[in-house]
């Protein structure tokens, strides 16, 4: 799932998936394909043609309808601006933590049916196993890459102040982007298995000013990272490589079971 830094098939034939949700539309339709024996599910979050407002993203249903594809784990892709001086534009970062200071959007998939009040642990957002999994493969390959951090999510679509910027810092914020909130829970809130990756499109603290500029042509500039990252995971993967195998507990819903649709409210 990605918006900016999404990419492609690398060529190869797809086919689309109009994915009906109890959530609505979704944002486009979902390219199913095969890279290297894995099946490969991919979603523009923004919409085919990135024509979607942060505030018009059917978040609920982008998650509901790539958990229907019965995925063994999703990959988050975003751009990101580093609050970081060692950082440099075109690094990729697997952040593993996550702050959300966005203020109007859903927090939950909100099941209706459950009648209950339901707590849900998102105190490890971030597969632990798929970060190691990722972190061998990219040093294999000399790519310059990051382990860890944490990313704040914004509500957007303005950028943080200085004031906001150095408070972010404070908390414990290294990256700032407007999207891996609530998408990430949601997948989390489906027991989805998530790995993050994301790209540095510009660096806050040079300047503290946030540019569309810079972070729109530094993109353009680095786009080719991303695809060529995710090629090679592909090509790493393990044959058999099942949810079951990574650090994923399902979360406690009572007596409702997250797997039948129909039970939807």
């Amino acid at each position: 799932m990605g918006g900016a830094c999404h990419w492609t098939h690398w060529g190869k034939p797809y086919q689309e998936i109009r994915q009906e949700t109890p959530y609505g539309d979704m944002a486009d339709v979902i390219c199913a394909g095969k890279y290297n024996q894995h099946d490969v599910f991919t979603l523009q979050r923004h919409g085919g043609n990135y024509q979607l407002l942060l505030e018009e993203i059917p978040w609920k249903a982008n998650a509901y309808g790539m958990y229907l594809q019965k995925l063994d784990f999703i990959i988050h892709l975003t751009a990101c601006g580093s609050l970081r001086e060692t950082d440099q534009t075109g690094d990729l970062v697997l952040f593993d933590q996550l702050i959300d200071f966005t203020k109007r959007r859903p927090t939950s998939l909100g099941f209706p049916a459950l009648k209950k009040v339901t707590y849900l642990d998102f105190s490890k957002p971030i597969s632990e196993d798929l970060i190691n999994f990722s972190h061998q493969v990219f040093a294999q390959h000399n790519i310059t890459h990051h382990v860890g951090g944490t990313m704040l999510s914004e509500e957007g679509p303005k950028y943080s102040s200085m004031a906001e910027s150095k408070m972010f810092i404070r908390w414990g914020a290294d990256f700032l982007n407007h999207t891996s909130c609530p998408e990430i829970y949601f997948c989390r809130e489906l027991s989805i298995p998530v790995l993050a990756i994301a790209m540095v499109s510009n660096k806050i603290q040079t300047t503290w000013a946030i540019l569309s500029e810079e972070i729109s042509s530094n993109i353009v500039k680095f786009k080719h990272l991303m695809p060529s990252a995710l090629g090679l995971l592909l090509e790493h993967l393990p044959d058999q490589f099942e949810a079951k195998q990574l650090d994923v507990t399902p979360y406690n819903v009572g007596d409702f079971e997250l797997r039948d649709k129909n039970k939807l409210g």
